[in-house]
């Protein structure tokens, strides 16, 4: 209908103003992540050899079958036919600052359900294969948890050195405020398979987020901005979704909130394109996480196939598809360069 394309104009147009100013913020902090968490000896040492965030990379077997078609010769040091070698080590993909970068966002607009009929076997799976007490979520929801796990390790580490060296505290506050924005959200359309995967996005965002305060010095300011500048941010944020949600009628609160959301999950899935730019001028896929971009691929595709053919919202499937394509474009890099460093082959 008209109206349809007209929101749909709005919200392409929107977002287009928004991505532009901070496309390169999210992909600086993946980037860096496993290098900045260092001592300052060991960071000066890395400035001579980068860390491989991959190096590990056959040892998982999950993530081994997925990184096989992308392995060239010579990027390993073992025989990558080993299933001894491919079977033992640590996880890949521990990097501290990665957020959820696939938070839904939902409001009906287009009409692909016309397109696409789920079964009732997949539409359960989908958004309802978890039910407490009335209380459902699905795969995609269940899927977004793996984000919001991934800075345990970070943070547990952070405890233990009583130092958050030079990471950043944006993935953490930005966690806890993309859940408070979409449990507002979910509640607003009394959708549990929104808000109920949020809940621990704020809390382990505001756990995370608490660690970092406690142990960050007071003159940081690569976080970016001051530690405090994050929370009176988170305390402001809150505040305007409390608001909007009170003041304003449903209606309204959902497209504010909901255009507000939108334009932030693409800004985060944009930003791994400086990730990007580095790796293809290095020749080297060292600083992007292989097992997040697997995660990612597997995570958007849950969301988009449920907001497509399932609720028929381009507010969840619309920017889901950006994190595929994203995805998507980070294997290639990994099908050209491989793992290894250049020094290495």
């Amino acid at each position: 209908s008209d109206k349809m394309a007209v929101r749909s104009r709005t919200l392409l147009s929107f977002l287009t103003a928004r991505i532009a100013p901070d496309v390169s913020l999210r992909g600086a902090v993946i980037a860096t992540q496993q290098r900045r968490f260092l001592s300052p000896k060991t960071r000066h040492a890395t400035v001579e050899k980068p860390f491989n965030v991959n190096v590990d990379v056959l040892k998982t077997p999950i993530i081994s079958h997925f990184a096989q078609p992308f392995v060239k010769e010579g990027d390993f040091a073992v025989p990558i036919t080993d299933d001894k070698n491919r079977k033992n080590g640590a996880l890949l993909g521990k990097s501290a600052g990665v957020v959820a970068a696939s938070i839904p966002c939902s409001y009906s607009a287009a009409s692909l359900t016309d397109a696409v009929v789920l079964s009732p076997s997949a539409k359960w799976w989908l958004s309802e294969c978890v039910n407490l007490s009335g209380i459902k979520m699905g795969l995609p929801g269940l899927a977004a948890q793996i984000f919001f796990l991934a800075p345990m390790q970070a943070a547990g580490q952070i405890m233990r050195e009583k130092d958050t060296g030079k990471l950043p505290l944006l993935p953490y506050s930005a966690m806890c405020a993309n859940g408070i924005l979409w449990t507002t959200y979910g509640l607003l359309l009394n959708e549990s398979a929104i808000w109920a995967p949020n809940v621990p996005a704020i809390a382990l965002g505001a756990l995370y987020t608490g660690i970092f305060y406690m142990h960050c010095p007071s003159t940081a300011d690569w976080l970016p901005g001051t530690k405090n500048l994050h929370i009176a941010g988170l305390a402001v944020h809150t505040a305007a979704m409390l608001g909007i949600a009170k003041f304003c009628d449903t209606d309204t609160a959902v497209n504010i909130i909901g255009l507000y959301g939108c334009s932030v999950v693409v800004v985060m899935f944009s930003g791994p394109l400086a990730a990007m730019k580095q790796v293809i001028q290095e020749k080297s896929t060292r600083s992007l996480p292989f097992a997040f971009t697997i995660a990612t691929l597997i995570n958007c595709s849950l969301w988009v196939t449920y907001g497509a053919f399932l609720l028929d919202d381009i507010y969840i499937w619309g920017p889901n598809a950006l994190g595929i394509t994203s995805a998507l474009v980070q294997l290639g890099l990994f099908a050209k360069y491989g793992f290894a460093d250049p020094e290495e082959k």
